[in-house]
């Protein structure tokens, strides 16, 4: 739809350039170019997402790592200690993205990790430590389980601020972790995780 505005003055002159505005089309293209940014911004969250949310999986298999130390059989334990050596290259390959999109986020995710790790290390030592169990002793109810719900839920909280377009919440997160030392607030782990490997190997 073109509107027609008049804008003959007493003279009797009629700018040219404003004789046809064309309305319809011009709020197409602004409709359009709104609907392409949306969808801009809908997709690089969702990659940041997708990217997020293996960097916090990767962090967890140490507790996973526990399980496979407890439960190996003497055939297994190569390829065991050949998976610790893969967790520890994605997780430098994750922090090392996260730096890009945010250092606030890579303390966090640092401090989730070292808050995993005070959880796992002694118990994988130990484990490394006991001998290979057998198919009836899997789970034994003296074993020690690790607790890591409260890192795991501060570290999503802030992946949800540094993904939320509501500036306040992108604010608390960088006044919270941005000059956060990256370490553990919990004690340092009893036992370096790697020790039953080296004795192993």
């Amino acid at each position: 739809m073109n509107v027609i505005i008049s804008t003959e003055t007493a003279s009797g002159y009629t700018a040219p350039w404003l004789e046809v505005i064309p309305w319809a089309a011009l709020v197409t293209a602004f409709v359009a170019l709104a609907v392409a940014i949306s969808r801009h911004i809908a997709a690089a969250r969702n990659r940041r997402r997708d990217v997020y949310s293996e960097a916090y999986r990767t962090v967890l298999e140490w507790v996973e790592m526990v399980y496979r130390v407890r439960r190996r059989v003497p055939a297994s334990e190569p390829a065991i200690i050949e998976h610790g050596h893969e967790i520890q290259e994605r997780i430098a390959y994750y922090e090392g993205w996260l730096a890009s999109e945010s250092v606030s986020l890579r303390n966090s995710y640092r401090i989730f990790l070292q808050e995993v790790k005070g959880q796992t290390a002694g118990l994988i030592a130990e484990a490394w430590q006991e001998p290979p169990r057998s198919a009836d002793q899997m789970t034994q109810e003296q074993d020690e389980h690790p607790d890591v719900e409260r890192a795991s839920s501060d570290f999503l909280r802030d992946v949800r601020a540094h993904l939320s377009l509501w500036p306040p919440r992108r604010w608390r997160l960088w006044t919270r972790r941005h000059s956060v030392p990256a370490q553990a607030k919990k004690a340092e782990p009893r036992k370096d995780p790697d020790e039953g490997s080296r004795r192993e190997a």
